[in-house]
This record gives C-alpha cells, structure tokens and sequence, in this order.
C-alpha cells in the first residue's frame, strides 16, 4: 500500500591515575642507534635502543663524569636520529616536572572525577612513524637528581596522559578562562581535548551524569577517527594544556527528534537526533583553525533504546561534504607547518641534516603564491651533504630541457620523446650550495635558495604551459584518426587509433572500437591551464555528456525496435544496433561546441601510472556493459505486436456531463491512460492525459475509484502499455455536485492522506 498527498486523489572503562612520573618507551625492539656517530652516549647504550635503555646510558655516564649539558645535547641528537625525539622531550619534561605544583593540582582534578577523566590507554600520545615504531605509557622509577636536574628548565611541564578536560577546569586549575588561557611550553603537534561544558553524555544529561564507559567511547571514537584520517600528520594528544600547540573543543548533543506512540501508554517512546561540533583552535593565538557539526538523525542509526529513549549513533564525519575542506585540510596543513618550523630551528648535524632542510624547505612554501616555487620546495632535497661549513643539496626543478629534446613535432618516436621529458622533469637537477655559520643556515644562504628557485620555477612553467607538452599530451591521451566526414567513419576507424584503444582496457567498459572512436572524436578544443602547478594542471576540452549520448542512442534503439512487431525486430546485437546508433548520433554533435570538461593532471602520475589523476574518472559514467544488458532485458519485455501511436489528450469514454473533474500530469511525467469506475464496478469515463498537461473531463456526482496507467509504448485499450508500464488504482474517492470541481496530481508521493495500491492490466477491463 502506498500513499499520495491529497490532491493526488485531492568512552569505556576509566584508566587508574597514572603516577608522578610518566614517559614512553619503545613497546618493541628497534634498531640500534646509528653506527658512527661520534657521540660518546651511544657506547653507554646496552642493548636495543629504547628511551629507557637511552635515560640509563644518561645515568651512566653522569656517573663517569660526563658534563651534563653534554649528556643532554647528545641524548637528544641520538633520539632524533632515531626519529624518537619527541618521545625524549616528554619524559625530560616528565622528569623535571613531576612534583611540581601544577602537577599536583592536574593529579587532583583527575581524582576528584576519577571514573571520567581517562582515555583507553590504546590511545597512543603520538603519531605512528614510517618505521612504524610503537610506543606506550609506563611508570618509570624516579630519575636521579642529577639527571633530573640536567633536564630542569623554567619550562618543564609534565605531559600526561590524555584525559578530558572541561571549559571550567582552565578556572579550577589555573584560575583563568579557556578564552584566558595560554599555553606556557607549547610543543609542535601536541594536541589537548576540551570539550564543551554543555556536553550531554546522554539525552538530558550531562557528560560527567552518564554512564562513563558509554560515554567516553563516544568520545574517543570522534577523537580517534579524526587522529587516524590525519595520517602522518596526527597530533600528539597530550593530558597538560601546557604542551598544547592546539585545542580540539568538541561538544555532543542529543537534540530532541520526535515521539513514538502515545503519552501514558507502555510504546511511548521518545527519541534523540546525535549533534557534534569539533572545532580545533591554536593554544596561543586562540584562533580557528577548523571547525566542522554534523547531526545523525535517530530513523535507523538507534544505538540504544533504554528507560523508553532512542538515541542516534554518533555522525561519522568523514561522511560530511566539508570535512576535508572545513576541517581535516586546515589541521593537517597547520600540523605540518609547527612541525616543520620545529626542526628547521634546529642546529643542522650530518644526522639531521635532511630533516632540517627539508623543514626549512617547507617554511619556505608560507604565504607563497606561486604554485611552481611551491613544487620545488615541496618535493624536498636529495643529496644532502656537509662538508665542512659547506651544505650542499639538489632541488627538483622540473626542467624538461627542451633544447635537449627538440620540437615534438620533429620528434621520429613520439612516444620516446615523451617518455624523456618526464624523466627530464623528475631530476633533481638544481643544485644548491650555501656557508653555514656555526652550524646554522644564514638569512643570506636562505635568500639564495630562494633565488635559484625563482629563476627556476617560470622556465618549467613556460615549457608545460606550451605547444609541444599539449601536443604530446593530445597524442597521449586523445589520439584521434583524420576528422570524420560521416557516420560511417566512425564505425571503421583507422587500425592505429583500434591498437591505441586495445591498450586502454576497460576505460570504455569494453564497448566496441568504433563507440571509441565516436568517444575519442568528440573531445575538441584541448587545452591545458598549469597555473596552479605541475601537480595540478588542468586539461580541459569541450565535448557533450557521453553518459546521455549513450543513453539517447539506447532509447532510439528502444523505440525503432518497439515499433516494428516482433519477427520484425533485430534483437540478434543489440550491441551492434546501439553502436550504429551511438556512431549516427555522435557524428552529428562532432560540429557542436558541448560543454567544458576538466581532467586534473599530476605530472608524477604520468610517470608512475601513465595516466593522469582523473583520466579514467573522465569516462566513468559511460557505462557501455550496464546500458546493454538493460536494453536486452527490456526488449524481452516488449509484447509481440508492434506499439501503436499515442491517442490524443482527452476523453475516450464516456458521455462528458456532470462535475468538472482535472487531471494534471507532471512534465516528466510518461502518457497516462486514466479510467474511474462507480459503485457497480462500471467504467463511467477513460481519457488520456499528457506530460506537463491538464486533461478535464465531466462525471456525474458520487463515489468512484480512480485508476491509472502509464509507460512509454501504447498498445490499445486490452495490452494498454503492456509490461512496460506502472498501473495504480485508488481508494473510493467523493465526486460532489456540478457546484464543485476537483483537480487530481497524479504523482506519488508518502506523505499523503489518501490510500493508493498496485494495479494491474485486468484492472481496467
């Protein structure tokens, strides 16, 4: 049964406190530290190069004498060889930090709402490296004095596990407002969670009233999804809004939806849609650094139904159309930036010299417009090398050399030709040498990086954004035979286009090689825009839609077929029809302008995958095997006789007297056949009605049932549209006296009033 509207017929179990002092170890062995390094600390180190085992190799040498500057400076050039150094800064910190007063008013906090406050220890503090490395929290024994002080700075914060913190705990435990608040040590990517004070756990209650295990996996959840779509790029979450570059704010809601059953009766039911709002501002600034909400209503996501509440599950917001753009894009670019000014303020080592450079590199790319300068900086260095006070490293600098080449069209083997100058654009071939001074990189060395890439950038830029790439490109991706003059052209291209063809596999969906031909000939006016660099250049060309070509050419084989009866139909290759059809068709739109069509172009996809980022994403909709076998089907359908034509608009039974009574069609509605039966089952009118037209017609007053059919082949008054066609009838419907009129939309819909139901052929006998 159906429905019309009445004009129609009118998070988890809570971790325990953690300890004074905490830090990361390595969960797993890794290699040890590098061969060769000239540091002295690494012949204290047993074993497999842990943080742990790296503080005992610091006690020891402390014990022998060693200077404790000098333990530090190479505790930490030892970890950040390994690629663990933020795991150090954490337990330095931990270290010089675990009895302070801060510290013991964080401890209070947590006690005081113990059952809350943790996150599932499976949270790891810091992102995963390529490595793969693994790192969990353990209790340590206290460090020595010496040790401890060798770490103490005015600037030690303990860092704590992450744990939920409120808006109201900044003024509980550091007397000032979030909005007051500023970070006194804010490291690069460590991230805090905050969540609003008017966060519900559940509908009508507050986060901390509800149920803490349900509670905190929702959170963690959110927050866990959010770290993992960061990819390299997630943040360190850490428990201490010291540490922390950025705040993540979340706030869950339960907005009310809607009722089930009825006040006072056992189904009553009342039901709650699921609203989050994650906003991540900087620490410091207290700017916005992103922000997405998204509300999953209750309808079928009920996570629990309890006590007479459904509530929804949490959005997904990865789902959300702005995600990326609103809130994951913004994060990881800021993430990259702490992270990259983070190193490149380091002094530069043989050890660390690629990270540092790189970084710098990458803080070279802020506030530059200039998409080919970006790609230079971004594609990092190679060839890293100190010698001395001499750094040297090679750039990218996506030079074809095309005076190295010579003119595409001169080319004897096109394909080699190509082939070289992607292998010329991928070198590194701008080299760059600069001074140090004492060991860092001088604003002067930095502005002659900068130049080298200055004069670098335009001279790749002109060469991509010229004839000869286009060219080459066109040949490449849209290689055409001499333009068609008929139909008949095209279903017999030239042997070189039928091998390019052969070799681009299912692009097409296997259609034959003469729909490809028509495909291939339809894109014209090729052109190429590199404005926003050699990883996003835009190659555009004019051409109509191939998924409405190719369904129009369906539909005209449909009614050709339909119309003949059925010893008569050619049923034998539909396939082979429909691509006569499609040739025909194609043939007359090669001289039409179509509308613009855009492929993102990656210079590095040509050479990996050669074929552009979007190619095959171009041709998606052209879906040759689908469209096929669902002609096939429908001409099985057809009834043996041929169709007839469609009767005219109007009345075809009855005598015209009595109440005026409209029928409109919708303008995408199919030819409808319309009859109304009386009381004793007698057929009292019949009309015919067209799309986006109002059939009038007169009955005399009382009650009838409407009828209705409609499809896109007639077949008489017996096989009306045949199986082709969509058949309802209706409830009784009251036709008043000739004071009245009634005007029927014969359109669907659920959200009517007035019962409608199938039908069938025999209906309207």
């Amino acid at each position: 049964m159906r429905k019309t509207r009445s004009v129609f017929l009118c998070i988890r179990k809570a971790a325990c406190v953690m300890a004074a002092c905490v830090m990361f170890l390595c969960c797993a062995a890794v290699p040890a530290a590098a061969e060769n390094t000239g540091l002295a600390l690494e012949g204290y180190i047993r074993g497999a190069f842990t943080i742990e085992n790296l503080f005992s190799a610091a006690e020891s040498a402390l014990e022998d004498g060693m200077e404790a500057k000098q333990v530090v400076q190479e505790m930490i050039a030892l970890a950040d060889s390994e690629d663990v150094l933020e795991f150090l800064n954490r337990a330095m910190d931990n270290c010089a930090a675990a009895e302070s007063e801060e510290s013991k008013k964080i401890l209070a906090m947590l006690e005081a709402d113990e059952e809350h406050r943790h996150f599932e220890t499976s949270f790891d503090n810091t992102y995963e490296r390529s490595r793969d490395l693994k790192f969990c929290i353990h209790d340590v024994p206290e460090a020595s004095d010496a040790l401890k002080a060798a770490f103490d700075t005015k600037n030690a914060h303990q860092s704590f596990e992450p744990i939920v913190w409120t808006e109201k705990d900044f003024s509980t435990v550091f007397g000032k407002t979030l909005a007051q608040f500023k970070p006194a040590n804010p490291r690069p990517a460590y991230a805090c969670i905050v969540i609003k004070n008017d966060t519900q756990g559940e509908p009508t209650k507050a986060w901390n009233q509800s149920d803490p295990d349900e509670f905190m996996e929702v959170l963690g959840e959110i927050i866990e999804n959010l770290r993992e779509d960061l990819d390299d790029n997630m943040p360190a979450l850490t428990g201490n809004p010291q540490l922390a570059s950025s705040f993540w704010i979340i706030q869950i809601k339960y907005p009310f939806y809607a009722s089930y059953g009825y006040p006072g009766e056992e189904a009553f039911v009342k039901g709650y849609n699921c609203s989050v709002t994650v906003t991540v501002q900087d620490a410091v600034s207290h700017q916005k650094i992103g922000e997405i909400s998204a509300t999953e209503k209750l309808e079928d996501t009920i996570s629990s139904w309890d006590n007479w509440i459904a509530k929804a599950d949490p959005p997904y917001l990865a789902n959300k159309g702005n995600y990326e753009s609103q809130l994951m894009g913004k994060v990881r670019t800021a993430i990259q930036k702490e992270r990259a000014a983070q190193q490149a303020s380091r002094p530069l080592t043989v050890m660390n010299a690629e990270k540092v450079v790189n970084a710098l590199l990458l803080q070279l790319t802020d506030k530059l417009n200039d998409a080919w300068q970006k790609a230079i900086y971004e594609s990092g260095a190679k060839d890293i090398d100190i010698d001395g006070n001499t750094l040297t490293f090679a750039l990218r600098s996506y030079d074809a050399k095309q005076k190295e080449l010579g003119k595409y069209s001169a080319a004897e083997d096109k394909d080699e030709w190509l082939l070289a100058m992607l292998k010329n654009a991928s070198a590194y071939d701008l080299e760059i040498s600069v001074e140090l001074e004492n060991g860092n990189i001088p604003q002067k060395s930095v502005n002659k990086n900068k130049t080298a890439v200055q004069q670098a950038a335009p001279k790749a830029r002109q060469f991509f954004s010229g004839q000869d790439f286009l060219a080459a490109l066109k040949d490449y991706l849209f290689p055409v035979m001499e333009r068609a003059k008929s139909a008949e052209d095209l279903m017999n291209p030239a042997e070189s286009f039928a091998q390019f063809y052969s070799g681009l596999g299912n692009l097409l969906d296997y259609a034959p090689v003469s729909v490809g031909a028509a495909v291939f000939q339809l894109q014209k006016n090729l052109a190429l825009n590199v404005k926003d660099g050699p990883h996003a250049m835009e190659l555009s060309c004019s051409s109509i839609s191939l998924a409405e070509l190719l369904d129009s050419s369906a539909r005209a084989v449909l009614d050709t077929q339909a119309y003949l009866p059925a010893e008569e139909r050619g049923t034998g290759d539909v396939a082979g029809l429909v691509a006569e059809e499609f040739a025909a068709e194609a043939y007359k739109q090669i001289q039409k302008s179509g509308s613009k069509n855009g492929i993102v172009l990656d210079i590095d996809g040509l050479i990996v995958d050669g074929r552009p980022r979007g190619y095959e994403e171009y041709f998606e909709s052209f879906r040759w095997g689908d469209t096929i076998e669902s002609l096939e089907n429908t001409l099985d359908r057809l009834p043996d006789m041929a169709a007839l034509p469609m009767p005219k608009a109007g009345l075809m039974r009855g005598n015209n007297r009595g109440t005026t009574v409209n029928f409109k069609l919708s303008k995408d509605s199919s030819p409808t056949y319309i009859i109304m039966r009386d009381d004793y089952d007698q057929i009292v009118m019949a009309c015919f009605a067209l799309a986006g037209k109002t059939t009038t017609v007169h009955v005399p007053q009382g009650q009838y049932r409407i009828a209705w059919c409609s499809g896109p082949y007639w077949y008489g008054d017996e096989i009306l549209f045949g199986d082709l066609g969509a058949y309802s009838k209706s409830e009784t419907v009251e036709i008043k006296g000739t004071n009245y009129s009634h005007t029927f939309t014969l359109e669907s819909s659920e959200d009517g009033d007035v019962n409608i139901y199938d039908a069938s052929p025999a209906d309207f006998q």
